[in-house]
């Protein structure tokens, strides 16, 4: 049966098999329960967008988050697909990539094996006439190779568990099938999860059995007669798509995951050189299961960077595939990008990339291709908040932030993390002083010092270099306001699975520390402080 042999079903809004093969259509049952709820939703939704702040507001759950994020298409985004390309999405679920492809490709044929996650999808991309929507068994249907791009995300593990064949035949047999729609040069792009990632070593589920350590102990529980998904190695994955005829790859890797990849490393540049663990945010969250947290994942990371392992522990795989070796999707000019998407309003999300030019450098443009710069106060008593996005140069060495993961360790924190804020305070007021005090004796500071923080700070050769200086507000800021600032988002939110239990309420905890530098602080600065912060935030964040 080819696509061309589907029927049109007005009450569906999607191709249907011709009348004699419907009957024969069996419908999956991998529903998560939310498809109702998002096919009213949508319906009631004018703002269908790729990066809708209107469906995120409407997210209420795990289910609902992984079908209309933001988010979703950042790995797209990163590989910069896009332009006249037709499409083939295999597994194509409720639209979310759907949505993207088609407003950044000339045509994109969807093909979704459930009734209601098909009208789903057509409903995500209603405005769309660059998208066709076909419900069908993907193995049932026989493919021209006719597509620049076919994509396989987060569906390739389940051949197993729908294609009635031992695993590995059934594994190459949707590989195969995915290649023979692909045009002499096409690429295959898939995205999974790796059984060996960082987070499963742990304590985080598998995502498909949602048991500890599943994929790391080879997922000893299958049977033959209980099939279900399973994810590979990077060796293993390699393996199968050079069986299926596919001999040129290229890996990408995904942290926390491919579903919301906030940072994408490409295959090019050594990782302890290019301290890549610098790019990966921790810890990894994991929305719809409450996990351990064994080892610290910051720490583990710099470890697998040291010994060149860093790639190979990626919580996720990007992979791109192609019988010939003309895609420019095999040859990444990047080493590592970063996407800062939500919780930031869209015209202030962001992507940062390490070229790798004739001289490494670090390139931030905004996400969508808007105005690169901005001022912007969220009321007429908020300090102006300066949004500047450009080039900069790259800088060895480890973020200041992996001292904060060290002292977690040592036998007195708070000690230990005071004295490396005084390492930090002392260069925060021989770098951005004003040589004035505020009327209750704190010192003033210039608004560029506004992102001097932990996070954006790196040790070379014991000094403090700056990296990131992406904001910047209008006016001068209280040097106890950026050691709160420190504290709260570069200490509390990094290593709150090892602290939390030690450091109770943050008042409590962040009080004491910004004492030893100011014996004046007490609740009511530390509540003046963390409502400028939420001024500020508020600037750039959607309420």
């Amino acid at each position: 049966m080819n696509l061309a042999d589907f029927v049109y079903e007005e009450s569906y809004q999607v191709f249907l098999p011709f009348d004699k093969m419907r009957e024969a259509h069996k419908d999956f049952a991998y529903l998560d329960g939310a498809e109702s709820y998002l096919l009213n939703t949508l319906k009631n939704t004018n703002n269908l967008t790729d990066y809708s702040e209107d469906l995120q507001h409407k997210i209420k759950d795990w289910p609902t988050q992984y079908h209309i994020g933001q988010g979703r298409s950042n790995i797209f985004r990163a590989l910069g697909i896009g332009g006249k390309l037709k499409v083939l999405e295999l597994g194509s679920g409720c639209g979310a990539l759907s949505r993207y492809l088609g407003e950044t490709c000339e045509t994109v044929d969807c093909v979704e094996g459930s009734h209601i996650r098909a009208q789903i999808g057509k409903e995500r991309c209603r405005d769309l006439k660059t998208v066709r929507e076909f419900c069908s068994n993907i193995v049932d249907i026989t493919f021209e190779p006719a597509y620049d791009i076919v994509t396989l995300i987060g569906v390739w593990e389940y051949s197993p568990a729908y294609i009635d064949s031992p695993q590995d035949r059934a594994c190459i047999r949707l590989l195969e099938l995915a290649n023979s729609a692909l045009n002499d040069d096409g690429t295959l792009v898939i995205a999974i999860e790796n059984k060996i990632g960082l987070k499963y070593w742990n304590g985080s589920p598998e995502d498909h059995t949602d048991k500890v350590y599943d994929s790391i102990h080879g997922y000893p529980a299958k049977r033959p007669t209980k099939k279900t998904a399973v994810t590979f190695s990077k060796n293993e994955i390699e393996k199968y798509l050079r069986d299926a005829g596919l001999k040129y790859i290229h890996f990408y890797y995904c942290f926390p995951d491919y579903k919301f990849a906030s940072t994408i490393l490409s295959d090019l540049g050594n990782d302890d050189e290019l301290y890549l663990h610098n790019w990966i945010d921790v810890p990894f969250k994991q929305p719809n299961a409450i996990r351990e947290y064994r080892i610290h994942e910051g720490l583990a990371l710099r470890t697998l960077s040291r010994a060149g392992l860093l790639r190979e522990f990626a919580n996720s795989f990007l992979v791109v595939a192609s019988k010939s070796n003309t895609s420019a999707l095999l040859k990444p000019d990047w080493v590592a990008k970063k996407i800062s998407g939500f919780p930031r309003q869209r015209r202030y999300q962001c992507i940062t990339t390490l070229k790798n030019a004739d001289e490494l450098c670090i390139e931030k443009k905004n996400l969508h291709g808007e105005s690169e710069n901005a001022n912007l106060s969220a009321t007429s008593d908020a300090p102006l908040l300066r949004h500047c996005v450009t080039k900069s140069a790259w800088y060895p060495g480890d973020l200041l932030l992996f001292d904060v993961y060290e002292a977690v360790f040592s036998k007195d924190f708070k000690k230990e993390l005071i004295e490396l804020l005084k390492q930090y305070y002392e260069e925060l007021i021989k770098r951005f002083h004003t040589g004035k005090n505020d009327a209750q004796g704190y010192p003033l500071l210039r608004g560029d010092c506004f992102d001097f923080i932990l996070k954006n700070i790196v040790k070379k050769d014991n000094e403090l270099v700056f990296i990131d200086t992406e904001w910047s507000v209008a006016k001068e800021l209280p040097g106890d306001y950026l050691l709160y600032r420190c504290i709260k988002h570069d200490i509390l939110k990094t290593q709150c699975p090892r602290i939390k239990a030690a450091t109770g309420k943050p008042r409590r905890f962040m009080i004491p520390i910004v004492k030893a530098f100011f014996p004046q602080y007490g609740k009511k600065r530390y509540k003046q402080n963390r409502e400028l912060d939420r001024m500020l935030l508020g600037t750039v964040c959607v309420s």
